[in-house]
């Protein structure tokens, strides 16, 4: 009877969970934002763009997205990026 070899897992180094963390915590932002933009009927289209959009990105990499609208888009949501944003159901990664 042949044994079959398991490979050994090694276990995830201590400083790698914070950076899986931040991982987990930018793809389930990313999922909601989206979820958001698709109720907004001013929003047109959106892009991922950057390291995310070219499908390459590292545990460091920030959302870079691109959102059309149209004219019909509330003055309240086109407000200086830097503050919260103005749309109910759309936060922010990081915020400083």
């Amino acid at each position: 009877m042949s044994q079959r070899r398991h490979a050994k897992v090694s276990p995830q180094p201590q400083w790698a969970a914070p950076l899986t963390a931040l991982a987990k915590a930018r793809t389930a932002w990313l999922a909601a934002t989206v979820d958001v933009l698709h109720q907004r009927r001013f929003v047109n289209a959106a892009w991922l763009v950057g390291s995310l959009g070219q499908g390459n990105p590292d545990p460091y990499s920030d959302v870079d997205l691109v959102v059309a609208v149209d004219d019909a888009t509330p003055p309240s949501v086109l407000v200086d990026p830097g503050r919260r944003p103005a749309v109910a159901g759309v936060g922010a990664l990081h915020h400083r």
